[in-house]
């Protein structure tokens, strides 16, 4: 027998699993970039290199996804909240507005600045519940430093350096 779990009882208990915040870009049929904010996402494999993010089932960009066959996973840094809640919100007209986008290996609209950066040609997609697990092959990847933005518990914020350890640019950790 199944228990029953309410869905404000799961959201609220999952919620206190920390998670680092990405946006998820590509472009759609009409080659305009399409984003969406996205904390369920993380290496899958190193042999062969691969990543898996849980994309709505119901919102536009897995169709671009599918359509354009690549994606770019931007970690986002610590002072970065703001650009998680313009690509979180439900208004898809102003979500690349004044940023900069560079050039990358994929099709994918690479953000100027992020944690992290990883692009990836589009692997498989898999059924999980009211998300689609999409897997991409890495192609690219960079890290450009700084700390990362965490959710949880339904707030964004950034870790702290344990006291005595200083952050290196190149990849976050201790120096």
């Amino acid at each position: 027998m199944t228990a029953q779990i309410s869905e404000a009882d799961f959201r609220r208990t999952v919620g206190h699993l920390a998670s680092g915040v990405s946006v998820i870009t590509t472009r759609d049929a009409q080659g305009a970039p399409v984003g969406f904010t996205a904390s369920a996402v993380t290496s899958l494999s190193l042999d062969p290199k691969l990543m898996l993010v849980c994309v709505d089932r119901r919102g536009h960009t897995l169709s671009a996804i599918s359509h354009a066959g690549c994606f770019a996973v931007h970690v986002l840094r610590d002072d970065q909240a703001d650009l998680a809640m313009k690509f979180a919100s439900s208004s898809r007209d102003d979500r690349f507005s004044g940023l900069q986008l560079t050039p990358g290996v994929t099709s994918a609209p690479c953000l100027a600045e992020a944690h992290a950066r990883i692009e990836c040609r589009l692997e498989a997609c898999h059924d999980g519940g009211d998300h689609v697990i999409v897997v991409g092959e890495v192609v690219a990847a960079e890290a450009l430093g700084g700390l990362p933005l965490l959710y949880w518990r339904g707030q964004l914020g950034a870790p702290t350096a344990p006291e005595g350890e200083a952050q290196s640019e190149a990849d976050g950790g201790p120096t």
